[in-house]
């Protein structure tokens, strides 16, 4: 392989866009690749690598890599579709990929662009990100509950209810009050979510929105996992985080879950704390997410051909 990448001829290489009769090549590349960073399925990486700021690589009369930034909510961006053949060099990739892809976001307002990656099955990726600029800036930890008893339901004056899509812009305003840089979450992804997710709950104090909690369904219920949850800065402290979590809970007993699974900041000892009262216990999850500048980027990147 070493050999292979002394003598890749990046001038014989196409760096483009995607396109739509690109499908059948790309659907090729996520399901045979070695290395590979997807936030989604296969089957929704096709239709993301299309809209998404996305460039491949083709070279030899067929696509070898693919590279894509999604969920642009300024001013954070994110790296959700990395697919590589085993024979095309990582580093060179990078640099030459993600300049223009930094220009294309830089006018969505993004000014840092981050990626997660697992400790287990992408440490193929880290060493070449470092090499491109990127630095770890949080480390994530995973918990995961197995029985679904509730130490408390929390506060009874706290109403919960199903979201519904004329609640999202309360969600935005409460996501975005409660999480810093890199965790706020936008319209992309919250619209979908509370129109498809069963497991999105609105949580109300004196009929007004102080939290949320959303949870994804995995092989037909067995499997949740909760991906965010969150209570206005005012409102902590007064039982709506626990009501959240019980309803949530509740949901997946009713579901006849077997796992609960969720990931927190590993200095985040608050929510740790909370998550194991419910009888949440640490699992073998362990991410690391890195994160660079636009600006960083661009100065450790390479456009040549």
């Amino acid at each position: 392989m070493s050999l292979f990448r002394r003598h890749f001829n990046w001038h014989h290489a196409t760096i483009r866009r995607p396109v739509a009769h690109d499908i059948v090549a790309l659907r090729t590349l996520l399901y045979s690749a070695e290395r590979r960073l997807l936030s989604s399925t296969s089957t929704e990486a096709e239709t993301l690598v299309l809209s998404d700021p996305a460039l491949v690589v083709e070279a030899e009369g067929r696509i070898q890599g693919v590279l894509g930034i999604g969920w642009l909510t300024p001013p954070v961006a994110w790296i959700r579709t990395l697919v590589i053949d085993g024979r095309l060099p990582i580093d060179e990739m990078l640099q030459r990929l993600l300049p223009p892809l930094y220009q294309q976001i830089a006018s969505h307002g993004i000014t840092l662009v981050a990626v997660t990656v697992d400790d287990w099955s992408l440490s193929w990726l880290r060493g070449p990100l470092e090499r491109t600029g990127y630095e770890q800036m949080v480390d994530v930890i995973g918990y995961q509950k197995l029985h679904m008893t509730l130490p408390s339901r929390g506060s009874e004056a706290v109403v919960i209810r199903p979201a519904q899509p004329d609640d999202l812009a309360a969600v935005l305003e409460l996501d975005h009050a409660c999480f810093p840089v890199p965790w706020v979450k936008g319209e992309e992804i919250f619209a979908p979510a509370i129109v498809e997710s069963p497991c999105f709950f609105i949580a109300l104090l004196n009929s007004l929105p102080v939290g949320y909690a959303f949870a994804t369904v995995h092989q037909g219920g067995r499997v949740i996992h909760l991906v965010r949850i969150a209570v206005a800065p005012q409102q902590q402290g007064q039982g709506v985080g626990v009501r959240l979590l019980a309803e949530v809970v509740r949901f997946c007993a009713r579901q006849g879950t077997t796992v609960l699974s969720l990931n927190t900041q590993a200095d985040n000892y608050r929510a740790q704390r909370l998550y194991e009262w419910f009888g949440f216990t640490r699992s073998d999850d362990r991410q690391r997410v890195f994160g660079s500048s636009l600006a960083a980027g661009a100065a450790n990147g390479t456009t040549g051909s």
